[in-house]
């Protein structure tokens, strides 16, 4: 897979999000969140919109990513 392979976009100026951008704000998500270290956020990089991420919600969207690499269109489960 593509390590830039989208995941997702900003919802209010559809800025894309890619594995890079979930990879580095996963790392630093105990900064974040000292009292819920499963949870972690990513700031827009166009406009500054802060959107909150579980670790299961970025699991699903890296399988998704992936099937979608492979060619499949729908994650499993």
């Amino acid at each position: 897979m593509n390590p830039d392979q989208d995941l997702a976009c900003c919802p209010v100026c559809r800025n894309v999000y890619t594995l890079i951008d979930m990879a580095e704000k996963a790392r630093a998500r105990g900064y974040q969140y000292p009292d819920r270290p499963d949870r972690f956020a990513i700031e827009c990089a166009t406009c500054k919109m802060i959107e909150r991420f579980s670790d299961s919600d970025l699991y699903f969207r890296v399988v998704a990513a992936i099937q979608r690499e492979m060619g499949g269109d729908k994650p499993a489960g």
